[in-house]
């Protein structure tokens, strides 16, 4: 109950149907309601972890949705474990460059962020609105 609760008030979706899973005729989707509204926004997605130090990683992360240097987000790793971070650094992939802001248009900006924690591959990111 406790997934299906913060799916329903963390994740941007249009409801959810079992007539969506099975395919069954009008009840497969609730297309009365656009989409649901959240108080969180996905922000983007954790490509690849490295170990660069002995207690420090660098999460190589495609951004979805603007990313700030300051901002404290969630990371949902598998398992439902989501970690607390706040952006202290971010380096643009491309440019190796430090940026204060990070954007998702244009098939999605690559940043480095560094952890103190190994952050599963394929990890979203969030952030309370």
């Amino acid at each position: 109950e406790y997934l299906y609760q913060e799916l329903q008030e963390k994740l941007f979706n249009r409801e959810y149907t079992q007539g969506f899973l099975f395919n069954q005729g009008s009840e497969a989707q609730n297309l009365e309601n656009a989409a649901s509204k959240s108080d969180w926004e996905f922000c983007g997605q954790v490509k690849n972890t490295q170990k660069i130090e002995n207690n420090k990683y660098q999460l190589e992360v495609k951004v979805h949705n603007t990313l700030k240097r300051g901002e404290t987000i969630e990371i949902i790793q598998p398992g439902y474990n989501i970690l607390e971070y706040t952006i202290e650094k971010m380096i643009d992939k491309d440019k190796q460059v430090e940026v204060q802001e990070a954007h998702g248009g244009g098939g999605g900006q690559v940043v480095l962020l560094e952890s103190e924690k190994n952050v599963f591959p394929l990890s979203s990111l969030r952030r309370k609105k």
